[in-house]
């Protein structure tokens, strides 16, 4: 989805900062009208499944910049490389991004199958793409598709213990680390 800007692209905006600082149950098609200043209807018009489609527009632009991260990695000339292309392309959308994940991982369990099948879409389409990247290095698929995941895991438990949690205050485990650490255990 090309995210411009112009009132559909404020009604996602609005939306997105209502469901994060409400929740998704909580936020009513209403009170997003209410708040960019258009009608019920109007909101209909661009959002045909109103909420629903709201929150379909607001993971396909709100969440993360997966793009980036993946633009880096694709400039790598090894997998250590690829790695900290990730580490600092992640770094890069982290202050925005972790706030509207830690929404997500919250709303998650509110959600409709539909609505969990497009986030698992979301991350699966990347998980499939950084795994294209980080081929070029290993000797198979079922590798790659392996440091992909662990990739994405070590950047999301990363972002959950160290930031959410605050632990960071009490043992300094940078990001950074974690991920040159994963990359000497790759030759």
């Amino acid at each position: 989805m090309t995210c411009r800007t112009n009132r559909k692209d404020l009604i996602i905006q609005v939306a997105s900062d209502l469901f994060l600082e409400q929740g998704y149950e909580s936020t009513s098609v209403r009170q997003i009208a209410d708040e960019v200043g258009v009608t019920e209807a109007a909101l209909y018009y661009h959002f045909k499944d109103g909420k629903r489609g709201l929150l379909q527009a607001v993971v396909d632009c709100q969440m993360p910049n997966f793009k980036y991260i993946l633009e880096q990695c694709r400039q790598a000339d090894s997998l250590a490389d690829l790695m900290k292309r990730y580490e600092e392309g992640y770094s890069t959308v982290a202050p925005k991004m972790l706030p509207r994940v830690r929404w997500l991982i919250c709303e998650y369990p509110n959600l409709d199958e539909q609505e969990k099948n497009r986030i698992h879409h979301k991350l699966t389409t990347y998980q499939a793409a950084l795994t294209a990247s980080i081929e070029r290095f290993v000797v198979d698929t079922a590798t790659a598709k392996n440091i992909a995941w662990t990739l994405i895991c070590l950047t999301i438990g990363h972002s959950q213990v160290f930031i959410s949690l605050d632990l960071q205050s009490v043992v300094d485990v940078p990001y950074k680390t974690l991920i040159e650490n994963l990359a000497k255990s790759y030759p």
